[in-house]
């Protein structure tokens, strides 16, 4: 397991606790202190002494992906999981998942979550018995992006480490929104690919987050985050798109236009849709095709699609939001 931790110390014993009640016998949890400047790294320390299977890296801030991105360096263990931490996991949950990826040789193996508000996901997370989780059959990476819409959220999968190393991947520093340019193409790359029924991990919903923080300098500096997921995935439908069925083809690009939807959706709200339109135009990414159909169901999808394309239009709806903007 590889936990980045940064300024969370009211909410990383809980994940802590929950990492070493996995019952497992062998296997490693690497933490990466990122700097802290709170109490994270002194219950990081304490964590370490007490268990052994706890390693504790402390580096100077590099972000969420950097932090990352060290912990691969560093993992030794046969498969890498990544736990963000102020989250928590079911107890006894992993090592069920383990068993059967193990057993079906899997490159990755994907499972579910809960999410919800703290109190509310620790009764829930109680409750659950895993005992009896299974997987479908294996599966291409092409098949599963074709039958599966859970494709980004990098902690809803156990990777292979060896397979992983083969890819040469990284999460890319300096950005948001990080598990766009990374999860989708572990997945497609993949021979062997289970999902099992069995739910692992409790996201909690922070208000601090950087989802939900409503400092308008992180929101802000998440536009051209979502251009740059939506280029990446782009990018590489233009290299690798020959070899996608054409679902997951369809599946592929539908990912990529999610990310402008969304992303002209929070401009609109901050009042920034011609700076949004400019940017996404810079990477020839406007006009954009539509959503996926199954994922995104329904005439309201359509309806915003065809106004998010008339730029004209889509700027004059944002003139509200940004004179609301201008007293904030």
């Amino acid at each position: 397991m590889i936990i980045p931790v940064y300024n969370v110390e009211r909410y990383l014993p809980m994940c802590l606790e929950s990492v070493v009640r996995q019952g497992l016998e062998d296997y490693e949890a690497i933490i990466v202190d990122d700097g802290s400047t709170d109490g994270s790294s002194k219950i990081c320390d304490e964590f370490a002494l007490q268990y052994p299977q706890i390693r504790v890296i402390h580096q100077e801030n590099q972000g969420l992906s950097g932090a990352r991105n060290t912990g691969i360096k560093n993992a030794k263990g046969k498969y890498v999981y990544f736990v963000d931490s102020d989250d928590f996991l079911v107890p006894n949950s992993l090592s069920k998942v383990l068993e059967i990826a193990l057993s079906h040789d899997a490159d990755v193996a994907g499972f579910n979550s809960l999410g919800g508000v703290r109190e509310e996901l620790v009764v829930k997370s109680a409750l659950i018995n895993n005992e009896k989780a299974d997987s479908s059959r294996v599966m291409s990476g092409d098949e599963y992006i074709a039958t599966h819409n859970a494709l980004t959220t990098v902690w809803w999968y156990i990777i292979k480490r060896t397979y992983l190393l083969s890819l040469g991947l990284s999460f890319p520093l300096g950005h948001h929104l990080e598990d766009g340019s990374f999860t989708p193409f572990v997945l497609f790359q993949a021979k062997r690919i289970i999902h099992i029924k069995a739910t692992v991990y409790c996201y909690v919903m922070q208000p601090g987050s950087i989802m939900h923080n409503r400092d308008r300098k992180r929101q802000y500096s998440m536009l051209a985050d979502y251009a740059f997921a939506a280029k990446n995935l782009t990018d590489e439908h233009v290299r690798r798109g020959s070899e996608m069925s054409p679902k997951t083809s369809d599946r592929w690009m539908g990912l990529a236009n999610s990310y402008i939807f969304f992303g002209l959706i929070k401009a609109l709200r901050l009042g920034e849709a011609k700076y949004m339109i400019k940017h996404l135009k810079s990477l020839k990414l406007y006009p954009f095709e539509r959503l996926y159909e199954e994922d995104y169901p329904g005439k309201k999808w359509k309806l915003l699609h065809w106004l998010m394309n008339h730029e004209l239009l889509w700027r004059i709806i944002s003139v509200p939001f940004k004179i609301a903007n201008c007293y904030k």
